[in-house]
């Protein structure tokens, strides 16, 4: 297991909050996908594309072992074969990812600033095809709250 993914301070090896958040994640695109959604999941992994595997083999609930799973595309690699060699300012620290399902990516860039946000990130430029976004179905987050009343008119 890679530094990135234990746990500080005496944690049990067998519980890490990122494999933990991963394996959630896991669980809620595997519900969104059978209704056609459309998906672009957007994270500061804090984990490397290298960090994902131990002795060649990928490791369980990493960023990479996400994608895989879910059948998910990485735009980087799908338009350029390749992911830029850092997301941030630190050189060989691609820790960012964005994965798409569903939908159809234009284009991708990362910006070389990281502002107006003080940030060791960089800005991530993502051009989606809104046809195919549009024509996709939606999450429940997007409905009206439960017991929300529609706005009160004047009508008679």
């Amino acid at each position: 297991m890679s530094d990135s993914l234990k746990h500080k301070k005496g944690a049990s090896s067998s519980f890490c909050p990122q494999q933990n958040a991963i394996k959630h994640l896991n669980e809620m695109i595997m519900k969104l996908q059978p209704k056609q959604h459309a998906i672009v999941l957007m994270l500061d992994a804090n984990q490397t594309l290298s960090e994902c595997f131990k002795a060649g083999k990928l490791i369980p609930y990493t960023i990479e072992w996400l994608r895989i799973e879910r059948g998910m595309d990485d735009p980087f690699r799908d338009l350029f074969g390749t992911c830029p060699n850092s997301m941030t300012q630190t050189p060989n620290r691609d820790i960012d990812f964005i994965l798409t399902y569903g939908i159809q990516v234009s284009k991708i860039s990362t910006l070389g600033i990281n502002h107006p946000a003080q940030s060791d990130h960089l800005g991530i430029i993502l051009d989606l095809d809104m046809y195919s976004f549009f024509s996709s179905k939606f999450s429940d987050l997007t409905q009206e709250p439960q017991g929300a009343q529609p706005p009160a008119t004047n009508d008679p």
